[in-house]
């Protein structure tokens, strides 16, 4: 029954987060979801070519992954608006 229940408050929240994204989405200029999209794209390359090329030890690796996943989230709420205003 709680993980029911747990399940049922994620899923809201998802829709909801996911239902105002889509309403910012809409109000972005199609210059800067470009510029988002592209930005996406370039660092993902960059941290997929440091973790597939540069040797270091696996939890380096990790805590590199986590910092860098963490830092697109929260430039992504900023550009977004929903965090500390847009930067876009």
């Amino acid at each position: 029954p709680q993980n029911i229940c747990a399940t049922i408050w994620g899923i809201i929240f998802w829709y909801g987060f996911v239902s105002y994204l889509i309403k910012q989405l809409k109000t972005l200029k199609m210059d800067n979801l470009i510029t988002v999209v592209i930005t996406l794209i370039v660092v993902g390359i960059i941290l997929w070519l440091i973790n597939r090329f540069i040797p270091m030890a696996s939890s380096i690796k990790q805590i590199l992954n986590a910092v860098v996943i963490i830092g697109v989230i929260i430039w992504l709420l900023r550009v977004f608006g929903i965090w500390g205003g847009s930067i876009g």
